[in-house]
């Protein structure tokens, strides 16, 4: 934003003699009434701006909208009930029942065994419903001739797993499989599929793994009868080769060789305690050694060497002395890399890693200190180590030969015992366990294999049958889906008319947006058209519309007598908000109030003000900046008394470069001596640069806004920008208000004017 009068010529000192006292002209109101610095810069938004929307605004834009809400929302309403119909069809429910039994099932009637029935059963179900039967499934020819995929645009197995369903009870031996499906022959097709594939690779596969069970335990049986058949041989054998041997004799040979092998085996054990007390010690030991180098080179230890070291003194106190400068530089001149900054960031590097290796030499001098210390030295406690090392060789050898000369008293044991009647004794009791364990598996296997031909604990119920028909997705949906819509329509209506923020009354624009109203005309069709009738006078004397324009053009009166304003520019933030209307109805209000009054079409670039008083655009007030035509040629006669018009004439580049030089000031003076007021109907605001480059050379500027049009952030905008250029606006004219709210601002006006 430029500041005000930034590039702009000052008024001309040398006034014509006949205009007297100079009158404000070009923004430059009298330094009495305003000056350079008193520009306004609103610190913070206006309240209307800063604060986010509520629930009463979403209601009021929805009782605003109505109309357009119940239309829309109906229609859609109806679209979505429509397509709920249509896109959830009622879907067919197919059943099929298995069986599983309380008890498993034997051949002789007698119970069998129940386990733990409520998770046998939910098993069985959560097996109906695996990926893995599912699959076996979708192989079967009348699944694959179904083109699932097809149908339902989604991958077979993950639709089935979607709608089949499992129901049971835990008190109940039935378990219903059910499948939901808009086509009856895909439900019934897909639960007999699931059925028979359950059947299939669970039931029956069970079954034979009880199959291949009996086998498994033919197989030990026979292998266990093997075993024990060697055992009554090993048996025949002893009690054949023990017939010249004397049994006391051989058994107190036999006990003098287990007594030795006993102590033996204590010796062993007693010197592998004393091997894991030795090692435990020199590992000690050596901890030991290790943890007196590591005390002496200890941070403390070395801190305290290095301080004492003037290598490292030295080189601390360089490092300090380069980073000094350093930090001057770089608080200084931040960013800026120089020569010597680089240079001294080097030698801090180098005293760095010089401090660091000299760190490393004392740590080194300390450990070698460190290890000629403590008791005896390092020589006697290596010594130490090496003899404590040699002793645990020792006994490890040792062990070693208590366990070659055991290897032999078993080996001579083991000789003896063949002929030993206890071992045979001791055979004999093995055979018999063996013997009791094969009658066990022998009759085991024979109850397996009699269990085998009872049938299996989970049997088909009820084959695959159509249900009724499920209608509650579709119901639900028909109901759900017109009211959701209805509902989202109607608040996306009123949430994108919030968005909009247009102006609803005059109050938003006093108290939300803080500007001065100082008019409020109420809504009348055409209005434009009825600025002048067929008698060459108003059509609506008497109308709230031209009361409203009369307490305007009295309050301008009041300010002209106050301020001197003469010059008063009508725009608006963006195009159709009213302003040429409200400019020629406030021209001609000024007018028939006997005040001689030019209106000008300064909206350059899309004029219209002319066609309202059918009058032609050429020339106008563009010729006049371009100096083509004189300015009494531009000025032409209109069918009121009092009111003469230019209209904007032919624009272009030119134009709006004239607009910065000294011609616009000098037009102005010269019409201020013909005319009473000269009212300047500009290009809006937002829309380009011509209605700042007019407004700086006039005395006041008034903001047209046009209820339920105009946005109030580009109001808001508008008017910072002119304040900003220290333009000074009057206020702002609410068009198209409420009849009550015009009644009570044209009250107000008159009683401020007087």
């Amino acid at each position: 934003m430029l500041p005000q009068d930034a590039g702009f010529p000052e008024p001309r000192k040398d006034q014509p003699p006949s205009r007297g006292n100079p009158k404000p002209i070009a923004g430059r109101i009298d330094p009495t009434n305003r000056g350079r610095g008193d520009v306004p810069y609103p610190v913070l938004a206006p309240l209307a701006l800063s604060s986010g929307p509520d629930v009463s605004n979403y209601l009021q834009a929805l009782r605003r909208r109505w109309v357009s809400a119940a239309a829309i929302g109906g229609t859609l309403a109806v679209l979505a009930a429509l397509a709920a119909w249509f896109l959830l069809p009622p879907k067919y429910i197919a059943m099929g029942c298995v069986r599983v039994a309380y008890e498993v099932p034997t051949i002789d009637r007698t119970p069998g065994g129940r386990g733990d029935f409520s998770t046998y059963l939910k098993t069985q179900a959560a097996h109906l419903t695996s990926r893995r039967v599912i699959s076996e499934a979708l192989k079967k020819d009348e699944v694959k001739a179904l083109h699932l995929e097809e149908r339902t645009n989604k991958e077979p197995a993950q639709y089935i797993e979607d709608e089949l369903k499992v129901e049971f009870q835990d008190n109940q031996e039935l378990v219903k499989v059910l499948m939901s499906s808009p086509d009856p022959q895909v439900s019934l097709a897909i639960v007999k599929a699931v059925i028979d594939s359950y059947l299939d690779i669970i039931v029956y596969a069970e079954k034979e793994e009880r199959r291949r069970r009996v086998a498994d335990m033919n197989a030990v049986l026979s292998k266990a009868s093997a075993a024990l058949k060697q055992k009554q041989d090993t048996l025949d054998s002893l009690v054949r080769n023990s017939g010249d041997v004397d049994p006391a004799v051989l058994a107190i040979r036999i006990g003098d060789l287990q007594s030795a092998i006993r102590d033996a085996n204590v010796r062993r054990s007693d010197l592998r305690l004393k091997i894991r007390e030795a090692k435990a010690d020199l590992i000690s030991h050596i901890a030991h050694m290790k943890s007196l180098k590591e005390s002496a080179v200890s941070t403390p230890s070395v801190e305290a060497a290095l301080k004492n070291d003037p290598i490292a003194q030295k080189l601390k106190a360089e490092i300090a002395a380069e980073q000094a400068i350093i930090d001057d530089f770089e608080h200084k001149t931040p960013g800026v890399a120089y020569p010597s900054l680089l240079a001294a960031k080097r030698r801090v590097r180098t005293a760095q890693a010089n401090l660091k290796k000299r760190k490393q030499e004392i740590q080194e001098e300390l450990a070698a200190i460190a290890e000629t210390s403590g008791t005896g030295g390092r020589e006697e406690m290596e010594r130490l180590r090496v003899a404590k090392e040699n002793t645990i060789k020792a006994m490890e050898e040792h062990h070693d030969e208590l366990g070659k000369n055991l290897v032999a008293l078993n080996e001579e044991l083991a000789k003896l015992k063949r002929v030993d009647h206890a071992e045979q004794d001791r055979l004999r009791e093995s055979i018999q366990q063996e013997k009791q364990f094969v009658d066990d598996l022998a009759l085991r296997l024979r109850k397996e294999e009699v269990d085998l031909e009872a049938g299996t604990r989970v049997t088909p119920a009820q084959d695959a049958e159509l249900q009724k028909k499920d209608m509650k997705k579709q119901l639900l949906g028909v109901i759900a889906a017109p009211l959701v819509t209805l509902l989202g329509t109607c608040l996306c209506i009123a949430w994108l008319d919030v968005r909009q923020r247009r102006i609803r009354s005059a109050g938003e624009v006093s108290r939300g947006l803080g500007i001065r109203v100082v008019g409020a005309v109420p809504a009348v069709p055409n209005l434009e058209q009825h600025l002048v009738g067929p008698t060459g006078e108003p059509d609506l004397e008497g109308h709230p519309a031209l009361e409203s324009i009369d307490a305007l053009r009295t309050q301008l009166l009041r300010d002209a007598n106050d301020t001197h304003t003469r010059v008063v520019m009508v725009t608006s933030a963006t195009h159709g908000e009213g302003k040429t209307t409200v400019a020629c109805h406030l021209a001609g209000s000024l007018a028939r109030a006997g005040r001689k009054t030019l209106l000008l079409d300064g909206d350059l670039r899309r004029p219209s003000a002319h066609q309202l008083f059918e009058l032609s655009m050429h020339p106008g007030f563009s010729e006049v900046l371009l100096n083509e035509v004189e300015l009494t040629d531009a000025v032409q006669a209109t069918t009121l008394d009092g009111l003469w018009f230019m209209a904007a004439g032919q624009w272009d580049r030119e134009v709006l470069h004239a607009l910065a030089r000294d011609g616009v000031e000098g037009i102005f003076e010269k019409l201020q001596e013909e005319f009473d007021f000269i009212i300047i109907d500009s290009h809006p605001v937002l829309a380009a640069t011509d209605s700042l480059l007019i407004g700086q050379r006039v005395d006041a500027v008034i903001l047209s806004v046009l209820r339920e049009v105009s946005q109030m952030p580009r109001v808001y905008a508008a008017s910072q920008r002119l304040t900003t250029l220290g333009i000074r606006v009057l206020g702002a004219v609410v068009n198209g208000a409420d009849p009550e709210e015009a009644l009570a601002a044209t009250a107000h006006a008159r009683m401020v004017a007087h």
